[in-house]
């Protein structure tokens, strides 16, 4: 059995959407990833496998929803 994760799963998915959002996603890469959340590479692929950008997205996609502009009601 492996080791419990020592990341929230919230806050990483929240670190990599920033930086997606700042970088774009064709111009982000595994290391910048694993800078901006403070993982290795190898946790990040083996916690996410392909799914890390379908969460940013999805998270995103909330909170645009969630937090509506006071002027649009």
């Amino acid at each position: 059995m492996g080791r419990p994760r020592a990341f929230g799963e919230e806050v990483v998915v929240a670190r990599a959407m920033e930086t997606f959002w700042t970088h774009g996603y064709a111009n982000n890469s595994p290391a910048q990833l694993a800078e901006a959340t403070g993982i290795a590479k190898g946790s990040l692929y083996n916690a996410f496998t392909s799914e890390l950008f379908d969460r940013c997205l999805g998270l995103h996609h909330h909170r645009t929803i969630t937090v509506r502009d006071p002027l649009v009601g």
